[in-house]
């Protein structure tokens, strides 16, 4: 049975690793993703926003930039914190 805040039993045997050597954001081109959308880009009353919720009539591309995890927690840490038997991050 799994707890919350216990990995999965599979990965306690070592048979399945679902953590690569090379961190996930190193394999993603631009270490984002591209996009597509109709939004209208965000006014200047709202700068945090790069678009608002209503959809316009030209189509806009962009690269979204990814972040996974709190700020300074590289790789080996996440890997190590999702392992742990009795974890509490």
């Amino acid at each position: 049975m799994l707890s919350g805040g216990t990995p999965p039993h599979v990965y306690n045997d070592g048979a399945v690793d679902p953590f690569t050597e090379i961190p996930p954001m190193e394999k993603i081109p631009y270490q984002g993703m591209l996009y597509a959308t109709n939004r209208e880009p965000a006014d200047e009353a709202h700068p945090e926003h790069y678009y608002q919720n209503a959809s316009g009539t030209v189509l806009r591309l962009g690269i979204g930039r990814l972040s996974l995890g709190k700020e300074g927690v590289d790789w080996d840490e996440a890997r190590r914190i999702s392992l742990l038997k009795n974890r509490t991050e």
